[in-house]
């Protein structure tokens, strides 16, 4: 015996609604699909049956009435199926997938929904920044501002420019003139040195006369001082031989008693005395010119 029961009346559904699958679902037959979930009418409320007693069960049809449903007990028995633990893990695995698949999905979903917001947002700011009148831009004048400044700091540049040509001019005039000055001060510097050196000479000359000279003077001196002397000490003999030969006239050694006279004895004790001193200065000059040339 089998049982018809309308697609529309037994469509399976889950608790919560807008899904359109169920875990617990299963097929029966080709015509007959049970679920464990209640079955929910087209407006909410219970479709109605007897609880797998049974007994018949009625599905409110869609015009209000009631339609009689003939149940097929030996459907009702319980149905020895063996469950694969491979199955129910595939099952269970697919089952986890699904979920996150439909996280993402709502996730993505959310993402669109955030970024339709936010496109329509930027194009709303967008309509109202087009409708607003174009700022006037400060940049323009500033630049102007700015190349004035610069023009200014050019011609400044250009007068300390030329004034600085004037005076590198001046002071090249100045270089010339200081180099000019300076070799003539060099020449000058130069013919003074040479006649440093010549009157450096000169004054070694002067002085090397002036040695020779006081040497000579010294020498002149004591030749002066040792004549002084012998001509003392010989015109002392002189005096004493002319009072002896004047009183004792026969003692005279240069002439004889008779012939003796003062001037005859005077002239030949000059003259002894004059030999004797001319000798001596002659000895005196000789150790004189020894002594120098030592």
């Amino acid at each position: 015996m089998s049982v018809s029961i309308p697609r529309q009346a037994l469509r399976s559904s889950s608790a919560v609604p807008g899904r359109s699958f169920s875990s617990r679902s299963f097929t029966a037959g080709p015509a007959l699909r049970m679920s464990a979930a209640p079955a929910l009418g087209p407006y909410g409320g219970l479709r109605g049956g007897s609880g797998g007693l049974g007994g018949p069960s009625w599905v409110p049809a869609a015009g209000g009435g009631i339609t009689a449903v003939t149940i097929n007990r030996s459907l009702l028995a319980p149905l020895d199926v063996a469950v694969d633990p491979e199955l129910q893990e595939l099952r269970r695995e697919e089952k986890e997938q699904i979920k996150t698949l439909n996280d993402k999905f709502a996730a993505f979903i959310d993402k669109v929904r955030f970024l339709e917001q936010q496109n329509k947002l930027l194009e709303t700011k967008w309509g109202l920044l087009r409708a607003q009148p174009p700022p006037r831009s400060a940049l323009g004048g500033l630049l102007e501002g700015y190349a004035g400044t610069l023009r200014r700091q050019l011609e400044g540049l250009g007068q300390e420019r030329q004034r600085l040509r004037a005076e590198l001019g001046h002071v090249r005039g100045l270089v010339e003139e200081f180099k000019a000055k300076y070799e003539e001060e060099i020449n000058h510097r130069t013919e003074k040195e040479n006649e440093f050196v010549l009157l450096k000479k000169d004054v070694d000359e002067a002085y090397m006369s002036k040695v020779e000279l006081e040497s000579r003077l010294e020498s002149l001196t004591d030749e002066i001082n040792f004549l002084r002397q012998l001509y003392e000490e010989v015109w002392g003999s002189c005096r004493s031989c002319g009072r002896r030969c004047r009183t004792r006239p026969w003692w005279c050694p240069w002439t004889t008693a008779a012939s003796w006279t003062w001037p005859a004895c005077w002239r030949r004790c000059g003259r002894s005395t004059r030999t004797s001193l001319a000798a001596a200065v002659l000895r005196l000059r000789a150790s004189t010119r020894l002594s120098m040339k030592s």
